[in-house]
């Protein structure tokens, strides 16, 4: 066997292998590009890393962790920032386009109790959410309690579990089932 045909076979072999271990169809999560939506909304607002941070009374390091290491904020944090910003939090977490409502504001300490509705309203238990969402089984009675902030990728994998919008989840913005509104639009005659 020639080295180019052993090249080929080890090729293929390798492409192979790597069609087999990439999921393909499924979308990203809607937060993956938070780190970037954030650093857009800093530089238009011609704020630095830091002062952007303190503004929104996070640790110093806030906007950096965020926009450079990819870490997940909370929606606390997210709302905070988005405040700052004047941009939505839903915008910054999700990519979703809403305007901005200082008014809304806050609305985050509604969390709770809109978590709380929509799983009965889905007819499930914490435990039963935990396993749909695929987190950890003490999570949502945390949430539910106040005990603790989630994160906007918590916060995603609950709302696809409960069919809810993230956006309504997290910060009251929109329509708890936009998709349910949206098929209602569709079916209307122009």
């Amino acid at each position: 066997m020639r080295n180019v045909d052993i090249f080929c076979d080890v090729e293929h072999a390798s492409l192979d292998v790597l069609r087999d271990a990439v999921a393909r169809g499924v979308k990203n999560p809607l937060h993956f590009g938070l780190a970037r939506r954030l650093r857009m909304a800093r530089l238009a607002a011609d704020l630095g890393r830091q002062p952007l941070s303190l503004s929104a009374q996070l640790a110093s390091t806030a906007v950096r962790s965020i926009e450079v290491e990819q870490r997940v904020p909370s929606v606390e944090a997210v709302e905070k920032l988005a405040s700052v910003l004047h941009v939505s939090p839903c915008f910054l977490a999700f990519g979703v386009e809403r305007p901005f409502d200082e008014q809304a504001v806050g609305r985050i300490g509604e969390l709770p109790a809109r978590l709380k509705f929509a799983r009965e309203h889905s007819g499930l238990s914490q435990n039963a959410l935990a396993k749909a969402a695929g987190v950890a089984r003490t999570m949502i009675g945390y949430i539910e309690s106040g005990a603790t902030m989630p994160s906007v990728a918590t916060i995603e994998l609950l709302a696809s579990a409960l069919r809810v919008s993230p956006c309504w989840l997290a910060f009251a913005e929109g329509e708890p089932h936009p998709e349910s509104r949206r098929t209602a639009e569709q079916r209307e005659p122009a």
